[in-house]
């Protein structure tokens, strides 16, 4: 049997889940760019959600 380190297996978790994140996200601002105005409230949404993302991603990082 293989032994592997959790830490790399941790790592590799991680490397995942940000790529899922940040895929997902992409989709996100497609839809919006193709669908949406950008109303006043909608912005602010956004705007929300790319502070949370970039603070998700660098805790992810870390």
């Amino acid at each position: 049997m293989r032994e592997m380190m959790p830490g790399s297996i941790r790592q590799s978790q991680r490397g995942e889940h940000l790529n899922s994140f940040l895929t997902l996200y992409s989709h996100v601002i497609n839809a919006d760019l193709n669908f949406f105005t950008f109303s006043a409230p909608h912005f602010l949404n956004f705007s929300l959600l790319t502070v949370n993302i970039s603070f998700l991603a660098r805790q992810l990082q870390s």
